[in-house]
């Protein structure tokens, strides 16, 4: 019988790949930047303000392991969280990506834990432990965690699965003590998260299925095959570790990791920050006040208009898959929907209602104006307290305090002829009144000088206690047309088009050819006027003229550089269809249409042409010429001495899309690329002497193939 000691096999499959991997990691930490980690933080730091979120007290933090294996990580990746708290069973480095090493790991050679030890009945290695004591407010706790290991996919369902478990120790709601229990399981299971558990769905190697306590959990799964953000071959989607508990009871968590059975094939977990929670709320209640006349926990009546309102907001720091209520209380002798209303004038609603994912809703309390001279209002709000710790009610008076509507309005003239002055009067019926126009001014009235056919101005006023009014006027001008037929010019289109349309049909046209429409068509060259009149009022004339000279436009154009090789021909033309019209003349004197590249020897040629008829249009190009011959060598010596590395073939680039192939001696194909590069390095094949196909592309169609040898020498 045939017997496999899969031990040995994994630590000779290690010994193969640790160099390799010790090296990448290096350059993989300092060369992507998607995941980082730091591991200069303590345990205190990463999880008082790391990991711990809101309705959580935490004390007596300790740490067990290397220091280099719990880090603070951070950056864009594919796990799901964008910072959080990092275990591993090796130094935390070895989770950065990209994953290009089946069995990574950065040892420490650190001792095991016994509690791990006891789940799976395992000796391990290398533990990293986080421990803490905390008091919860309410009666839930949980956080978000992710799994990862070089262990998958290729030893699933083996007894080689590196371990980790979220240990809970104190009072159970339901009667007794919570000793240590596992709270890393998988949802609406009793399973613990494992290597065994939760995987791709199929054994890993020859290890039979019987192996795994399940196969049924792939998707929580991911493969991170070719992954460029993280290191481990797979891990677990973002879970949710959660536990009922006793609200204000002391609590201990032990948030332990290791390596099963060796030290290799590294794990790590990826606690998401700030997740760590106890469902909990908070109130806050804030007055907002523009001016300083109001009283300290006041409103004023009419406040949406003077930047005065309450806000009453409600924190939470979890979310429910269905709404969530909170009943508010609201007394006093002001009168909901009469005294105050919320931003849309409505009665404020006794419920505070957070949507399923929404952690903070807030009331804005506004006081409504009125006409009634009254005395100061009071509103009392009272929200009995939600976290389970504190038995008080939440009890806060907002005054509303009485004032006179601020109402502003505009009087004055409202037609006004182009180049006429009119004058805008602001009015108000609160006193001091401040005001701001539109067009900056901030007195009592403007001179106006309007230039568009339409003009609205803004007025808005402002009293001592900040409440703001506006009110706006439409002012009408009849202005004088925008005619500009241009300068006297040479134009490159016939007919052409001689165009005083204007955009308010109340103007007429006359044209000196007699025609009477807003736009002519001309096809002879000469001296052309229009007057356009405002029809309606039988004034605001305006008279243009224009000289025109008609010759088509020049339409030509010289690529900005043109590379080509000695042996080729190229024709540069500016030809026009009515050529007689133009004059050409080319950088070299040349006054032909047509300039024709042809036999130049290589260097760099600047060529421009210039061609004069209406206007004078220039344009230019540089021609490069290159002699195109290539070299093809018959050796290399790919030996890392960084001389004849590559099989680099000489003015390749000038061929591009150029085919190569290159064969053993045996006649198998060992590369292949359409669009060779010269940079083929033997792809670390061994020494000897390799056939190649190589069809250089001349370009237009034309293709020349090369066959020879290359000799590998090393």
């Amino acid at each position: 019988m045939l017997k496999v000691n899969f031990n040995k096999m994994k630590k000779l499959f290690i010994n193969l790949k640790s160099l390799i991997f010790y090296i990448i990691i290096l350059i993989t930490f300092t060369v992507n930047g998607q995941l980082n980690v730091d591991i200069s933080y303590s345990a205190f730091d990463l999880v008082q303000n790391i990991l711990i979120g809101q309705g959580v007290t935490v004390t007596n933090v300790q740490f067990t392991g290397n220091n280099a294996q719990k880090a603070y990580f951070y950056g864009t990746t594919n796990i799901g969280f964008t910072d959080g708290v990092l275990l591993t069973t090796g130094g935390s480095t070895v989770a950065i990506g990209p994953n290009n090493i089946g069995s990574a790991q950065v040892s420490v050679n650190t001792a095991g834990d016994a509690d791990l030890e006891n789940i799976i009945n395992y000796v391990t290695n290398d533990a990293s432990v986080l421990e803490f004591d905390f008091i919860p407010l309410s009666d839930t706790i949980s956080f978000y965690y992710v799994f990862a290991s070089e262990e998958y996919p290729e030893f699933v369902c083996s007894d080689f699965n590196d371990v980790f478990a979220f240990l809970l120790t104190g009072p159970d709601p339901n009667g007794g003590m919570y000793n240590k229990k596992n709270i890393a399981i998988i949802p609406n299971t009793t399973l613990p998260v494992a290597i065994n558990t939760v995987n791709p769905g199929y054994p890993g190697g020859s290890y039979p299925a019987s192996g795994c306590t399940s196969l049924s959990y792939s998707q929580y799964y991911v493969d991170n095959t070719g992954g460029q953000t993280i290191q481990f071959d797979g891990f677990t989607v973002p879970l949710k570790a959660f536990a009922h508990v006793v609200p204000c009871q002391t609590y201990h968590i032990k948030l332990a990791i290791a390596d099963a059975s060796d030290h290799a094939y590294d794990s790590g977990v990826f606690l998401q920050a700030g997740s760590f929670i106890s469902p909990s709320y908070e109130i806050n209640n804030q007055f907002q006040n523009s001016s300083d006349l109001v009283p300290p926990n006041n409103i004023i009546e009419g406040g949406l208009n003077c930047g005065s309102y309450a806000t009453i907001c409600i924190s939470r720091n979890f979310t429910t898959q269905d709404n969530d209520t909170v009943n508010i209380i609201l007394t006093g002798d002001a009168i909901n929907g009469v005294d105050y209303a919320d931003a849309n004038g409505a009665p404020i609603n006794s419920q505070l209602i957070f949507p399923p994912n929404s952690l903070t809703q807030c009331i804005d309390i506004y006081g409504i104006a009125d006409t009634i001279n009254e005395p100061t209002e009071n509103l009392i709000i009272q929200i009995p307290n939600l976290n389970l710790c504190i038995a008080d009610t939440v009890v806060d008076t907002i005054k509303i305090f009485n004032h006179n509507t601020m109402e502003v309005s505009i009087t004055g003239d409202t037609i006004v002829c182009e180049g006429q002055t009119s004058q805008l009067i602001a009015n108000s019926t609160n006193f001091p009144a401040f005001f701001n126009w539109s067009t900056g001014s901030q007195m009592g009235s403007i001179n106006i000088h309007p230039t568009e056919e339409l003009t609205t101005y803004w007025l808005t006023g402002k009293d001592n206690y900040h409440c703001i009014d506006s009110d706006s006027i439409t002012v009408k001008v009849i202005p004088f047309p925008q005619v500009d037929l241009g300068n006297d010019t040479c134009v490159t289109e016939r007919p052409y088009i001689l165009d005083a349309t204007q955009t308010d049909p109340v103007y007429s046209y006359k044209w000196s050819t007699g025609q009477t429409t807003s736009s002519i068509s001309i096809i002879q060259s000469g001296t052309y006027w229009v007057t356009v009149i405002n029809s309606q009022y039988n004034k605001c004339e305006v008279l243009d003229t224009i000289n025109i000279r008609i010759i088509p436009m020049p339409i030509f154009s010289l690529p900005p550089n043109i590379t080509m090789c000695s042996h080729d021909s190229i024709n540069l033309s500016v030809a026009q269809p009515e050529i007689n019209l133009y004059d050409f003349l080319w950088s070299d004197g040349n006054t032909s249409a047509n300039y024709i590249l042809d036999g130049l020897a290589p260097g760099t040629y600047h060529i421009g042409v210039k061609v004069i008829g209406c206007d004078t249009l220039t344009d230019s190009t540089i021609v490069l010429v290159n002699d195109c011959h290539i070299e093809i060598p018959n050796v290399i010596t790919p030996n890392g001495d960084g001389i004849n590395e590559q099989f680099q073939i000489t003015n390749l680039e000038y061929y591009p899309n150029s085919e190569i192939k290159i064969y053993n001696r045996w006649g198998k194909k060992i590369y292949e690329s359409e669009n060779y590069q010269g940079d083929w390095d033997a792809d670390n094949h061994p020494e000897g002497t390799y056939f190649y196909i190589f069809r250089l592309n001349y370009g237009r169609g034309k293709i020349v193939e090369y066959h020879g040898s290359i000799t590998i020498i090393k």
